[in-house]
């Protein structure tokens, strides 16, 4: 049932929706950019007390959300290199490599589904029948995972204790 769920062509659409979310991320920190800068240029020169900050904290917020922005646009173009490798690559290559949706099955049957990519760390990309979670290559997860082939297996730590979880298909 995995390898009729998971496709090379699922593994471009969960790339491109995983570039369409770090978009829409980025515009959102340029937005909060922009609107913490503008709260700041209004209090320009109004200090009501020797204690008012609100300027400073705003250009603060604008500072933090400017850095946020760039990390997100650096993502992106990362993953969109990733996106053109995935393409050129097909799924000629049977190891884990960033970009790849690897599945994993349990000892006790649970399946689970990982995208190893440069942005978008922790986002659940619901393709169709299964979910998949974006975990980036620092991850401990993606470390344990990188270089394998279907048919290794892995010991994850997972909420009471270490399991053995089995690879089964890598797109």
């Amino acid at each position: 049932m995995i390898a009729q769920e998971l496709s090379q062509d699922l593994n471009v659409k969960a790339m491109e929706l995983l570039i369409r979310h770090v978009e829409q991320m980025a515009l959102r920190a340029e937005s909060a950019r922009s609107d913490a800068q503008e709260r700041a240029n209004e209090h320009a020169g109004k200090l009501e007390s020797r204690f008012d900050t609100f300027r400073e904290e705003a250009q603060y917020l604008a500072y933090g959300q400017g850095l946020r922005r760039d990390e997100l646009l650096t993502a992106l173009r990362n993953c969109r290199k990733l996106l053109d490798a995935v393409r050129e690559r097909g799924s000629s290559d049977e190891r884990v490599r960033p970009g790849r949706i690897v599945s994993l099955l349990s000892e006790s049957g649970q399946v689970r589904h990982y995208l190893i990519a440069a942005g978008g760390s922790g986002m659940r990309l619901g393709l169709g029948p299964i979910e998949v979670l974006v975990v980036s290559g620092s991850a401990p997860i993606a470390s344990a995972l990188l270089g394998l082939e279907v048919g290794d297996t892995v010991t994850l730590n997972g909420e009471r204790n270490p399991e053995e979880w089995e690879i089964v298909r890598i797109v």
